[in-house]
Formats: structure tokens, C-alpha cells, sequence
């Protein structure tokens, strides 16, 4: 249903300003869009009940409460990345509401970082020039790194992301190691990945990069079971979700040294605890969620995201639709 004057009404529920330029002229072509000054619930949930759609970052959690604020007019709800954790997707699916999200418009931007941070772990890069900040020059022979050159990178899970980063591999000439169990060995080979058991990823990979949304079946898919599997002297990078590591459970690992070090740009919460013991370790690099952040990727996910929403509304086709 239009709302007056033919437009309809898209609330943008944690984007704290306009979108940028390319996504405002998608939405502006046939909708009224509301950003809410805070995040009071109670002025979101009287924007919901007028909404067509939602546009999210994920920083609002679209709950079963906040959700049944919305009229038979809520249709769909559109993420700007690729984890869409903050909605319950059953209780937008009970009432009807698609939800999309926007696969590979981030994708290469967190190949990159992870390749940047994969490279770090094998030449000592950031540590290093803490010493020279420290004016500690005599500690500069404990950095010798290593090469990637015929070093065993494994990924865990397939998607646009981590088939970029293996991509990306094969020009140090890495053997990379891929598990996905919705990924083809025919796709896998494209890309120059070797399909094994996650068991296997782990015990012979010199670096593990975790790329997995998270889901029921992957909570913890990296938890008591596995870690302690893992190579002698790895590292384990996470751009994906937090939760999927049991990073609890990963910190012993880390203080022992049977994991060399952990990377990480994800967190259970943002804004994170960060009095949590694992991110006061050495031998862990915390970031703050900005492995997505390039200039091409923020413009690529708000359009893509206000293109679902178009989609949707409009009767067209949606990049991704979660619940179809």
C-alpha cells in the first residue's frame, strides 16, 4: 500500500545519517525514507508500524516484539552485508516480510583484508613497528617472518568472500584448502581450492581464515572439538561472525601457544566488552569491524540493499532473498 502522495515509507533503522547518494536516489525514486534521531525503541517502533521496508546495518536487532509493530504493509527487510543475525528471520517469515541481503558487494574488501592480515601473520608486520614506536630497536631480529610461498591456507566456507581470498592465494602460490558443504568440488577447483573435512582444514592449515555466517549448524562450528586439532603454530583469522569460533575456549590455546595467534574483526556484541581477557593477549590483532569498510564496498552494499527493497516492493528481482 502507497502511503500519501504514491510513495512509500522505508525506515532505515541504525544508519546514523543519510545513505549515500547512489542508494538515497534508488529509494527517493519511489519512497519517502526516515531515519530515526536516536535509537529509542519507542521512536523506531512508530516509524516500523508506518513502514513498507527496513533498511539495516545490523546494529538493530529486529526482534518478534519490534517486528509485530509493523502493519500488514512491512514486506521486507533488507541487510546491508551478508549476515542478517539481527533479525528473527522466522518471525519476519510468519509475517510475511522477506528478508535480503547483499551477497559479494562487500566481498572483495574482506578478501583483501584478510589477505592483509594473512600476510602479517607471516612477516610480523604490526608488532614490528610497535617496537620501532617503543625506540626498542634491539628486538628487531625477534621478527623474522616467513613466506607465503607453498604455505597451506585453509578456508572456511565458499562464498563470494572466501573464493575471492582464494583467488587472491594463488599468486604466492599457497596451497589452499576449503571447506563448505553447499560448495561444489567443480566450483572449489575454479577457484584453486581442494575440498577436505573441516578436521582435516584444520590440522594441516598454517592459516585458517573463517568467512562463515552465523548460523545454528556453524555456532561454535570451531570449538572444543577442533581447536585443539588445529596445526601446531597457526594462526586463526575471523571475518565472519564472532560466535562461530569459541573464542572462550580459544583463549588457553592461545596463552599455551598451540595456536600461534588469533585475528579478529568481529564481535558478540558491538559495542564489544572489551575488557574480555582475549583481546588483551599479544598474540592477538582485534579490529573494529571495518574488514567491509572500503569506499567501493559501503556505496555497493547501501545500493545493492536498496535495491532489494526496491525489488520487493515493485514487483522486480532482489539480489538475495534469505526466506524466499
Amino acid at each position: 500500500m502507497m502511503q500519501q502522495g504514491g510513495k512509500q515509507f522505508i525506515v532505515v533503522s541504525d544508519q546514523p545519517g543519510d545513505l549515500c547518494p547512489e542508494a538515497m536516489e534508488v529509494l527517493n525514486s519511489f519512497a519517502e525514507v526516515f531515519i530515526p534521531e536516536s535509537y529509542d525503541q519507542t521512536e523506531l517502533k512508530k516509524l516500523i508500524a508506518k513502514a513498507d521496508g527496513i533498511i539495516t546495518w545490523g546494529n538493530t536487532k529486529l526482534t518478534a516484539e519490534l517486528l509485530a509493530c509493523g502493519s500488514h504493509r512491512l514486506r521486507v527487510i533488507s541487510v546491508t552485508g551478508i549476515g542478517y543475525d539481527n533479525v528473527d528471520v522466522p518471525a519476519a517469515t510468519a509475517r510475511g516480510i522477506k528478508v535480503c541481503n547483499t551477497p559479494g558487494a562487500n566481498a572483495y574488501a574482506v578478501a583483501e583484508y584478510a589477505l592483509a592480515m594473512i600476510i602479517n601473520t607471516a612477516r610480523n608486520i604490526l608488532p614490528a613497528a610497535e617496537v620501532i614506536k617503543r625506540k626498542e630497536w634491539a628486538l628487531a631480529e625477534e621478527f623474522t617472518g616467513t613466506e607465503l610461498r607453498s604455505k597451506t591456507v585453509g578456508i572456511v566456507a565458499l562464498g563470494n568472500t572466501g573464493l575471492s581470498l582464494a583467488k587472491l592465494l594463488q599468486v604466492f602460490g599457497c596451497q589452499v584448502l576449503g571447506y563448505d558443504p553447499y560448495v561444489s568440488a567443480e566450483r572449489a577447483q575454479e577457484a584453486g581450492v581442494k575440498l577436505v573435512s573441516l578436521e582435516e582444514l584444520c590440522s594441516h592449515s598454517d592459516v585458517i581464515s573463517v568467512h562463515a555466517p552465523l548460523t545454528e549448524s556453524t555456532y561454535h562450528m570451531l570449538g572444543p572439538e577442533l581447536l585443539p586439532k588445529v596445526k601446531k603454530g597457526a594462526w586463526i583469522i575471523n571475518c565472519g561472525r564472532a560466535p562461530v569460533v569459541d573464542e572462550d575456549y580459544l583463549v588457553n590455546l592461545l596463552q599455551s601457544g598451540q595456536i600461534a595467534g588469533y585475528v579478529t574483526d568481529v564481535f558478540p556484541t558491538e559495542p564489544p566488552d572489551l575488557s574480555r581477557p582475549l583481546y588483551s593477549l599479544d598474540n592477538v590483532i582485534v579490529t573494529p569491524h571495518i574488514a567491509a569498510m572500503t569506499d567501493v564496498a559501503l556505496i555497493k552494499m547501501q545500493v545493492y540493499a536498496a535495491e532489494n527493497i526496491k525489488a520487493i516492493l515493485l514487483g522486480g528481482k532482489p539480489h538475495n532473498v534469505v526466506n524466499p
